[in-house]
């Protein structure tokens, strides 16, 4: 955001850059805890594994968050439309 945005445009543009802004730190702050706990817990279950097994890895990416949740809500409207095509349809049986 630009001083002219912040200091001659609307209100309401700092506000949404502002919502943004902590969204994303949020989700920051929700993926180092992740990765920090998966790492935890990769080094404790490698410290008591048994000889001769193979060790745990650590993942290389990090956890797809969004794509995961836009996944669940597609198949919760898709749920929901399939219950009430049935609830309609069911009338004319």
């Amino acid at each position: 955001m630009t001083p002219k945005q912040f200091w001659h445009e609307d209100v309401g543009l700092f506000q949404v850059y502002q919502k943004a802004y902590l969204q994303n730190q949020a989700y920051s702050a929700y993926v180092i805890g992740a990765r920090v706990c998966e790492a935890t817990s990769l080094a404790i279950a490698n410290a008591f594994r048994k000889e001769g097994s193979k060790p745990y890895e650590y993942t290389k990416e990090p956890p797809d968050i969004i794509s995961e949740f836009n996944m669940t809500e597609r198949r919760d409207k898709k749920e929901m439309a399939t219950q009430k095509l049935r609830r309609m349809t069911s009338y004319w049986k």
